[in-house]
Parts: structure tokens; sequence; C-alpha cells
């Protein structure tokens, strides 16, 4: 087959590094047929362009890679603009930032899939009449987690219950009935393919990866015993002697010889990775397509192979400058462009190949720069992390980082560290351009308190990660705020009519406290929601009085009371006086620090109550029932009980309720917890109500940040949960 072909001029770029242009040159291009039948679209995971031969890689097998590079446009600086898998790969379907669409880490309670709101190619080709399917191998981007099965009518991959990735055979292989069905259709199709043998190194040495071990380890022969006997054992027992290997060198991570290992074993799963694109090559020929495909193939971030050194940036040219390789109909145009092109202008470049209109992406068509259109204003690529907690912005030549010390960070593309005083003229133009981009970019994760006209002390503690900058804002202008590690404080006078506090992560759980001394007690909003008609819960504070006693010794009357029943049970009582008999009750309690994703809070209640888990967590129970209830809870030492009650749809003030021998809150303050999000109860706080006037004597919480709608959220089950627990950061 024509493509699987290497050509000179590939052959030509290997031999000389890949070929060195100028920024914003582009070698060859010529007008894009619009009339393909098929687009073939491989995203392969942790797939680094510096790995291939047509990027200039002299190791690995890729026969079939480098027919796409013969025959279609070569990109040698495409940048992802996502290092999360789901978010990733779901800006490369709708052309969109991370921040915009919202699909972040799976830990973000809700916040985790892509929101039928959004658009993205799939839907836009399915809406044209195309076939959809796709075919994935792993498990965190099933459709019920993942949301990116939108436009697909078949989603095709492993389940949560299977637990490891498929292999690019299988991912193949395994979807190869309905692939051929749809090939042999005469419909027009778009079949997306996500590989990640690549992102499984760990564990010994497969198969394919007997061949690439010598070459690479043979050099360790004569200092390292050990490799040399494992690399002799190869010959007669190729799994043991890999499993040697792994032995041998299992405790020397980052030193060349692991290093060598770690490379040996990636060209492995390259070389599968090529194999399964030729044998899906093959089945696009044998159907008649292929003179009218479209086949692209990219990454959703590169490796991370070498050992990082201090001072690197977390956005290294390895980890985000990915390749992009198109072939359109008839192999032609042919091209090597390098101008900066980012992961999100690819879904619109394709739309535009296939003669659809779509406004809906962020990114801008690079078809253009192949048929000498031009395209002159410079791009600029953002990237940021699957938790949203990191971000950088890219040009040709340098990249500009954000870091929690030292503010931002300067590199040249090549990853070296600039400092400012080595800038000059039009260096130093293009980072001071770079820096405003980024600062106009950053859209925070941001806890604010806006005050009307309230003397108080407000103190935050994030439950993890740590908190960013925050400032007071007031009429003479902008001050910075008390922060330090998970936790920051602040005075706000009668004239300050803002606190914006920032967090690491969005919605970052929070306890915030609030004291307003001897004066009036202010009405608090949450959002556009009176505090006395929220269920957002309260947290007991320290050092409260104790609860007073009658003539007899005995409590006087609280409203609702939590006594603790023995070991790790308590016990909480609501509406027990005779004058509340019959009222409607309505609470909420949570766990205080929230423990893991998939923690519960256990409870055992009568059937006159109505106790329920909120969607997408289980360390939330929300009551109904009428007065008096009784509810036995569960909590560890090291935990508090955020409660809200609400008595007659009116909710309890924190001092009105008894903790033990103690007032749960006194009356000069507050102490609230803020969770991420439980539906229906935190919503309120994602209200666009800042910057409306607030009446005197008032104090207004809100969220700000790129945050999902609540009406876009979709919360996890329980096994969904257990599953992102168990992956363990790993997105």
């Amino acid at each position: 087959m024509s493509i699987s072909r290497v050509s000179l001029l590939c052959l030509l770029f290997a031999a000389c590094g890949g070929g060195q242009s100028e920024p914003g040159d582009t070698e060859v291009g010529g007008p894009v047929a619009r009339d393909a039948s098929t687009l073939i679209w491989v995203v392969v995971e942790d797939l680094g362009s510096e790995y291939l031969a047509p990027y200039g890689y002299e190791r690995g097998e890729t026969p079939h890679i480098d027919g796409l590079a013969e025959e279609g446009v070569l990109f040698t600086d495409h940048v992802t603009v996502c290092t999360g898998i789901n978010g990733s790969l779901a800006s490369l379907l709708t052309g969109r930032y991370a921040q915009e669409h919202g699909v972040g880490s799976l830990t973000h309670r809700g916040q985790h899939a892509l929101a039928d709101s959004q658009t993205s190619l799939a839907r836009v080709l399915q809406e044209a009449g195309w076939q959809t399917l796709a075919m994935v191998s792993k498990p965190q981007l099933a459709a019920s987690i993942a949301g990116l099965d939108q436009g697909f009518e078949q989603w095709m991959g492993p389940g949560l219950h299977e637990g490891e990735p498929r292999s690019a055979a299988q991912v193949i292989l395994g979807a190869g009935p309905e692939l051929r069905q749809a090939l042999a259709a005469d419909e027009p199709l778009f079949a997306l393919v996500y590989l990640s043998d690549t992102a499984n190194l760990k564990g010994t040495a497969r198969a394919a990866a007997v061949p690439f071990l010598e070459p690479y380890l043979g050099p360790f022969r004569s200092t390292q015993p050990l490799v040399a006997a494992a690399l002799d054992r190869l010959q007669d027992d190729p799994a043991g002697g890999a499993a040697d290997l792994e032995k041998a060198l299992r405790r020397g991570r980052g030193t060349p010889a692991h290093t060598a290992l770690q490379q040996a074993k990636y060209d492995a799963a390259v070389s599968e990775v090529d194999a399964a694109l030729g044998e899906l090559l093959d089945w696009i020929e044998d159907a008649g397509r292929l003179d009218r495909a479209t086949v692209v193939l990219t990454a959703s971030r590169g490796p991370r192979l070498q050992p990082s050194v201090p001072g690197s940036p977390a956005f290294s040219p390895e980890l985000v400058r990915t390749p992009l390789l198109a072939r359109f109909p008839g192999g032609r145009p042919t091209a090597r462009v390098s101008s900066l092109v980012r992961s999100i202008d690819l879904a619109p470049s394709l739309a535009e190949s296939l003669g659809l209109n779509w406004s809906a992406s962020s990114g801008r068509s690079w078809l253009p720069l192949l048929e000498g259109d031009g395209d002159p204003s410079p791009r600029l690529a953002f990237s940021e992390s699957a938790g949203f907690d990191r971000h950088a912005v890219f040009d040709e030549r340098f990249s500009v980082e954000e870091n929690r010390v030292a503010g931002t960070v300067v590199y040249r593309r090549s990853g070296t560290r600039v400092l400012d005083q080595e800038l000059e003229g039009e260096d130093a133009t293009r980072v001071a351009r770079l820096r405003q981009a980024l600062e106009e970019h950053r859209h925070p994760a941001q806890v604010v308190v806006e005050n009307g006209g309230v003397e108080v002390d407000v103190r935050w503690t994030f439950t993890e990660g740590f908190a960013g900058p925050a400032a007071i804002e007031s009429a003479e202008g902008r001050r910075p705020a008390r922060v330090s590690g998970l936790s920051g404080s602040a005075h706000l006078g009668a004239e300050d009519y803002r606190l914006t506090a920032e967090a690491s992560r969005r919605e970052l759980p929070v306890r915030l406290q609030l004291k307003w001394g001897e004066g009036p007690v202010p009405d608090l909003m949450i959002g556009t929601r009176p505090l006395s008609k929220s269920l957002l819960p309260r947290l007991p504070q320290k050092g409260t009085g104790p609860w007073p006693r009658g003539e007899d010794g005995s409590w006087l009357a609280a409203d609702a009371f939590l006594e603790q029943q023995g070991g790790t049970w308590w016990k909480l009582h609501v509406g027990t006086e005779p004058e509340r008999a019959g009222q409607v009750v309505t609470a909420l309690v949570a766990l205080y620090p929230p423990s893991a994703l998939d923690g519960v809070l256990s409870f055992s209640a009568g059937q006159e109550l109505d106790v329920s888990y909120p969607p997408g967590r289980e360390d939330v129970v929300i009551i109904r029932g009428r007065a008096p209830c009784v509810l036995q809870l569960e909590k560890k030492p090291s935990q508090d009980f955020g409660l809200a009650v609400q008595l007659e749809g009116l909710t309890l003030a924190a001092d009105k309720i008894r903790l033990r021998d103690k007032y749960f809150s006194g009356p000069h303050g507050i102490d609230l917890y803020l969770p991420d999000w439980v539906a229906g109860e935190t919503d309120a706080l994602l209200d666009p109500v800042q910057d409306q006037p607030l009446p005197p004597n008032t104090l207004r919480l809100t969220r700000r940040g790129p945050n999902v709608p609540a009406a876009d959220r979709r919360p996890l089950s329980a096994e969904q949960r257990t599953f992102v627990r168990h992956l363990g950061g790993a997105e």
C-alpha cells in the first residue's frame, strides 16, 4: 500500500534532524480537497513528536506513521492546550480551551464530563449525515464517566470493571466488525481512535519490547553485570530476561540505565501503535475509501520520559509539543508547517476541510497556511493542567508559566529558563506580551466575600492544594490580604467592599470563618439566597460557652442538639420540644474535612425519616421529616459535622444548636463549610450577582472561576467514585 512506504523526503528529514525552518515557514502546501467522505482521527496518549522518524528520530520502527508524513502535512510546533487526558480530548473534539468546556479532573465533582451544551465535531458531523463511531482504550474515557460520546452513534471501549487499558491491537480488532460495516456503507464516516500503549510503561517489558532492549541497554553491559546477565537471558527466555531487567533497574529510577529501559519500552509501544494504524489503513483501502479519506494522527499530550530536574518547566517541551500529521484525500497537499498551531485548531480545520461551517470553536483553522491565503496574525497557545491549577502560554520562541513562588517564570521553547535581566529588545516585548496574555486568559477559582458596610474579620482555610493570592478592594484601591499555606486572613472595614481569595483548584472545599464582634448581626447571603433559607453547613466554633442548665441541673431547651453516643457514633435530635411537634424538618449533615472522593457518612434512622445522599456523593446526607426527629451518625475523631437545620423552612441560627455541653456557635460570628458541589445546595454560590448593590449590614458569599453551570453537571456513581480514587491522580 502506497501510504505505508517511506519516501526519500521523509528519510532526508530524519537524516538532518527533521529539518529546521524559521517560525511561520510552510514548505510546499497547496489546496485541500473538500470532498473527503471518510475521516479517521487517531489520538495517541503520551506520544512525543521527538520520538517519531518524521520529526528526526533515528530509532524506532513506524513505517505507517512515516507514510502519513510522506503523503500529508506535518506540523512541527503543535501544542496541546490541556495536559489532562479527558480535558485534552474534550479540547480536541470541541476546539475549545479546557476552562471553556469545563472538563477537568475527574475529582472535580460534577465537572468531569462534557456537558450537552457544548458542541463537538462529532455532533456537527452527525447532524450533517455522517456515521460516527469511536473506539477508545481507557476505562476513564467510558461514555458514562467522560461524556465525550456526544455525537457518536457508537462509543466502544473498556468498562470501569476492566481496570486496565486495552492495547492498540485490542482496540482496533475489537471494534473491527463495527468499523468494517461502517466502511462498507454508502454514508460518509467519522471514526475516532484513542490509543494509550505509550502511556502504559509500568511493569515488565512486553514481548514487543524485546528487540529494543539490547540496542538501548547494551552500552551498560560493561558497568552493570546484572543488566548484562538479563540481556543474555533474553536470547533463550525473553520473558525471564525482561523480568530480570526490571528487577535490576527498578531502584534506579532516573538513572541513565533505567531511562534507557523506559525508552526501549516506549519505542516498542510506538511500534505497536504503528502496526494498529497499518491495520486500520488496510481496512480503509480494502473498502475503496482511501482516495477520499482524511487521516489524522495526533496526541492528547506528550510523554514524560526524561527525568525532571529542578527548575525545569512544568509544561515541558516533551509534554506539550505533540505530533500532528494530516493526510488529505489523494495525498495532497504535502507540507511541513513550522508555525505554532494549537490542539483547539484541529477540529475547526477539519470541519472547514469537509465544507462545514462551524463557529462554536475557539480555535482557528490552519487551512489558510496550507493554501497560501496567508495567516499573518501570530497565534498564542495556552495550556493548563488537568486540575486547572497550573497555566502556561506559548509563542514561537518563549513560554511563560505561573509559579506559586516566583509569580511567573520564563522559558525558551527548548525548556531553558530565562531570567528577566537577560531579555532585551524584541524578546523583552514578546515576554511582556505573553505575561499580559496569561493574566487575561486566567480564570482563577475564587471565593468572594462582598461587604455592605460590615466590620468583619475573615479567615479561610482550604482542605487541600494551597491558598492563592487574595486582595481587599475599597474605594481607595486594592491591597493584598495575608495568605500562608492553606489559609488566609483579612479584616474588612466598613469601607471595604470586597475580599477575593484565590484557590489552587475550582470549588476547592473551604472553611470560612466570619467574626463581626459585638455589633448588630449582619445579614448573610449565599448568592441570591439568604443564609436563613440555605442549607449550607455550619461548623462548630472553638471556645464557645457552656449551654445553660435549669435550676434542676437539666439542659435548657435547644431546637437541635448533637450528643456523642460512644466511640464514633453521635445522635442528632431536632425539634424535640412539644411546641415543635409536627413541624417540617429539613437538615443537611456533612463530614468536614471531606474524606476521599468515595467517602461515606454512615447513618441509622427510623422509617419516619427520609434520609438520602445528594447526587454524586455519600459524605453528605439530606434529612427530611417531621419533628421530633432522631438520627444516628458516624464520624472519625479527626472530623467535625457540618450542620444546617431548618424548621418550617427557616434555618436555625448556629447558636440555637447544642453540641454536647456547649453552644455549636457563638452569637458574634459563624464558621461556614463551603463544600465542592452539593446539588441544589451549593448552586447558589455560582449565582452571577457580583458587583450588584448590597443592602447595608449585609455580607454576600459567591464563587467565581471556570465552573460548569449547575444544570450541566453530571454526578459520579458510587462505582465511578471508587474507580476515580483508585486512579490516584493518573489523569
